[in-house]
């Protein structure tokens, strides 16, 4: 079945049928050409496939040309409003879907080193390594939770939530019961203790860190193109999405200023200010389940009965098969792969170094407090 809604195709294996408006096409299968968008195509039980032939279908119970009556049918479609199909409070639903991810990752690249270094007392070559080591989990976790989480959902009592959301539970459990010990004393340590037996210590919350955080941010982020298929929508959601990492970002360094400005015990970050990364690791991992409840009770996950989606905007007409499912090897041909992989990288590189070093940096500065 090939359902159009809105602006989208949805593809199932079921005999091939068109809805488009008000009207019903049905294609056989024998004479399965059909025509459309610009371009020709045949529907099999494999899917569609381009080609050049086009043949009769049955048309509310006559038989009829498909082009013409298609692009009579087809005009209509585009006028169709799909800009509520989410209502805001779902766009804000969704958004703050990824609140959680985004404070740990405040909290990660500002202040993981300073912490290590200055308040635990690590080595800064001990300390680098510990980052390092989680940087490669999230980036091995992402590919592969990336894959698993296409495949199937999560088992056991995550499974009622849904494919994607059910990563995305399986990922809140692991970063925060990772999160509470990463900003925390080592309680197997005392004043005597080597740097490996930190480094032991702490790398493998790390390792579990990471590997939550890719499975939320992994799945939170697929789970879009199901929840609206208006490109428009997705747009303003993504931009909400990313508007409440501009606000984690602003509450974790005004509650952490907060904090040390009222601290009276010295100037410089040391082991005294254990507490305080205590209180805002706390806070964090309080806010972000509040947060992660809204997301699974305002968003429903929609149920997974084998469609794919695939957008019929008017500026794929000419070419919208050719891209319908690429394999991972075509992906690897494909210039733009790479040139929108580096764009991403070199803004991610920024980013992070610029998080990560100058706070650092400022700190080793002279007549500078730790409040700065």
């Amino acid at each position: 079945m090939i359902e159009t809604t809105g602006n989208a195709i949805n593809r199932t294996m079921s005999p091939p049928t068109i809805y488009c408006g008000s009207a019903m096409l049905s294609a056989r299968r024998s004479k399965g050409w059909l025509a459309g968008l610009g371009a020709k195509w045949k529907v099999t039980k494999k899917g569609i496939v381009r080609k050049q032939k086009v043949s009769r279908v049955v048309f509310a119970g006559k038989s009829t040309d498909f082009i013409q009556r298609f692009q009579e049918s087809y005009a209509p479609l585009e006028n169709v409003d799909t800009s509520n199909e989410l209502n805001n409070c779902k766009v804000l639903g969704y958004g703050i879907g990824h609140f959680y991810n985004d404070l740990c990752a405040s909290m990660w690249f500002t202040y993981l080193l300073l912490f290590l270094e200055k308040v635990i007392i690590m080595r800064n070559s001990v300390a680098g390594l510990i980052m390092l080591i989680g940087q490669t989990t999230d980036a091995l976790s992402t590919a592969f939770i990336g894959v698993l989480s296409d495949l199937s959902s999560v088992p056991f009592c995550f499974r009622h939530c849904g494919q994607r959301k059910s990563w995305h539970a399986l990922g809140t459990v692991l970063v925060t019961f990772s999160f509470a010990f990463i900003y925390n004393k080592c309680f197997i340590c005392d004043q005597l203790t080597t740097d490996w037996k930190l480094f032991a210590w702490y790398a493998p919350y790390v390792i579990v860190f990471q590997i939550g955080w890719a499975a939320v941010q992994i799945s939170h982020l697929a789970l879009l193109p199901e929840l609206t298929y208006d490109e428009s929508r997705r747009t303003t959601m993504n931009s909400v999405r990313h508007g409440f990492t501009v606000v984690a970002n602003l509450i974790i360094f005004a509650v952490l200023s907060v904090l040390l400005y009222l601290d009276d015990s010295g100037s410089a970050v040391g082991p005294r200010d254990l507490r305080h990364f205590n209180i805002v690791a706390g806070m964090v991992i309080v806010l972000g389940l509040v947060t992660g409840i809204i997301f699974y009770t305002v968003i429903k996950e929609p149920s997974r009965n084998g469609h794919i989606i695939v957008s019929t905007s008017l500026r794929y007409q000419c070419g919208i098969l050719d891209a319908f499912k690429l394999s991972l090897l075509k992906w690897m041909c494909r210039f733009q792969f790479y040139q929108v992989g580096m764009l991403y990288v070199l803004c991610r590189l920024y980013i992070n170094i610029s998080q990560v070093y100058f706070p650092f940096y400022i700190t080793h500065l002279p007549n500078l407090s730790k409040v700065t």
